[in-house]
């Protein structure tokens, strides 16, 4: 029960964190869209060499991927340090 209340004495820096992680999470949604859509097109087309078209797709899960975590591990450090400066 320890652990629950010192997460109650930080809610006041960690809930607006987290809900700012799913905030971005949605913002980044259209813009991940777009890019899928593109690469879709892409690999659809004619006259790509497989290659790029699988080197486009990998490239677009990474950079999206990594995107995400190192957002969401940002705005989580961020939000914890001030819990503990409050």
């Amino acid at each position: 029960f320890r652990a629950v209340r010192e997460f109650m004495r930080r809610i006041r820096w960690l809930l607006p964190g987290v809900l700012l992680v799913g905030a971005s999470a949605i913002l980044l949604a259209p813009i991940q869209e777009w890019f899928r859509s593109w690469i879709r097109d892409i690999w659809l087309g004619q006259g790509v060499p497989i290659a790029v078209k699988a080197l486009l797709s990998l490239s677009y899960v990474v950079i999206f991927a990594t995107l995400r975590l190192w957002l969401t591990v940002a705005i989580l450090v961020f939000a914890l340090r001030q819990s503990y400066r409050a």
